[in-house]
């Protein structure tokens, strides 16, 4: 009998590693617009992992304690339930079961990350698979670029989430596996200072694997998103400070010949098509910070730039907006649509002023607060000699300055890939309990 319960908990174990590979694989590579359409929900192939492996957890007492001592233990627990409650709150005066269920699963798929992290992949495995999935990204996204389409847009079943090709001033911008160009701007914040990490060194190196970093910031500029591109060069900035000293000279010298080779291939090629685009995306960045029009000379439009300020400056009015009730939202299922100083907006292209139409101040106020927690345990981890928290600072910290520009377009979820490695490497500053004494 020992060896027959021996025998199905290996196997169980092989399975749900699998799993969790494979959930992975979902969660970076394929499009949250492909899946099974059951009408009443949007039953994503990310979302289909998710439930078999919660499946794989709670068939068993003993695993399904584990994953709810997972919730109860954590740090962060406090704060996120805060704001589940009141997204539940506003679900159900608004009859909206979505206002609650979307930011619920997103939350689920938090502690479901920390489970399988600390009880299949662990951390560097992990890693390993992220940079995997970012080369494959990478690649795809300079044959996007090429065609014009996303490979991954030929998988669409799920209909009215792909945005479908985006082009601004004349220049198609990738989005990779995402429903929007702006949200693979997103991701790929997430990903870039993660490649600069040296889990078994426990370093920081820029070119820790150069490669991946090259192809990750071409990602980026053609992606095309101005806020994107200013925050991955002050990433980047950042990264090159903190990399240990031994490999200062090194990194300075390939970013010396990296930025050469650029400027050569532009100067020779300032005609063509790429050249024009990387001067335009560059040029586009110059004038948001210094307010100059640079960006004109090189075929962007200069009244659609002034309209883009504009209408941000008018965002902010929305706060005031004599419809919305300061203290319970709107829900999710609820357009917005407002005339605002003789301006018709009805896009919000900001997460916080989102939180406030969804869910009011309590619970914009609420998710705030967690953001806040989530960066001051990573300080905390840092003069504890964590080097990980490192680079997870500056990748949420990124994203969250960049979700001032955009809503989150379904990407919050990889900030949680993040804290879910933080939750697992510093176990000590997120669970005073033991660790799992289920696997190992």
């Amino acid at each position: 009998m020992e060896h027959i319960n021996y025998f199905k908990d290996t196997r169980w174990k092989t399975s749900f590693y699998r799993l969790s590979v494979a959930f992975f694989f979902a969660l970076f590579v394929m499009p949250a617009y492909f899946g099974i359409d059951i009408k009443v929900f949007d039953l994503s192939v990310q979302r289909i992992f998710m439930l078999a492996l919660l499946v794989f957890i709670f068939e068993k007492r003993i695993r399904s304690r584990e994953f709810l001592d997972i919730i109860k233990n954590n740090y962060f627990t406090p704060a996120i339930a805060i704001y589940s409650f009141i997204t539940l709150y506003t679900g159900g005066l608004r009859g909206d079961v979505n206002a609650f269920l979307r930011p619920f699963i997103d939350l689920v798929c938090f502690y479901l990350l920390v489970y399988i992290i600390k009880n299949s992949l662990g951390v560097e495995k992990t890693l390993d698979l992220i940079y995997l999935y970012g080369y494959l990204l990478c690649f795809q996204g300079i044959i996007e670029f090429l065609m014009k389409r996303s490979l991954f847009s030929y998988l669409e079943t799920l209909k009215g989430m792909y945005s479908g090709a985006f082009i601004r001033n004349g220049s198609y911008r990738v989005m990779g596996p995402c429903n929007h160009s702006l949200s693979y701007g997103l991701l790929l914040l997430v990903i870039v200072p993660l490649a600069c990490y040296k889990y078994k060194e426990k370093e920081i190196n820029l070119f820790a694997r150069p490669f991946l970093i090259i192809m990750l910031f071409i990602n980026v500029i053609l992606n095309g998103s101005r806020s994107s591109l200013g925050l991955v060069l002050i990433e980047l900035f950042l990264l090159m400070i903190f990399s240990e000293k031994k490999y200062q000279k090194r990194n300075g010298l390939l970013i010396m010949c990296v930025v050469f080779v650029i400027l050569v291939m532009v100067i020779f090629f300032t005609k063509s098509g790429p050249a024009q685009y990387i001067l335009r995306s560059f040029a586009t960045l110059v004038d948001t910070v210094l307010g100059t029009e640079y960006a004109v000379r090189y075929g962007a439009e200069s009244e659609r730039l002034a309209q883009s300020a504009e209408y941000r400056k008018q965002l902010l009015n929305i706060f005031h907006v004599s419809f919305l009730n300061p203290f319970i939202g709107r829900g999710v299922k609820r357009g917005f649509a407002a005339e605002i100083n003789g301006a018709f907006i009805h896009s919000v292209d900001n997460f916080y002023i989102c939180l406030f139409i969804k869910y009011a101040y309590p619970g914009m106020i609420a998710y705030i607060l967690f953001m806040i927690q989530t960066l001051q345990k990573q300080v905390v981890a840092i003069k504890k000699g964590y080097k990980i928290s490192v680079v997870i600072i500056i990748a949420l910290s990124a994203f969250y300055i960049n979700l001032w520009y955009m809503d989150h377009l379904m990407t919050i979820k990889y900030t949680y890939v993040l804290l879910a490695i933080f939750c697992v490497e510093c176990e000590e500053l997120v669970n005073d309990k033991k660790k799992s004494i289920y696997l190992k």
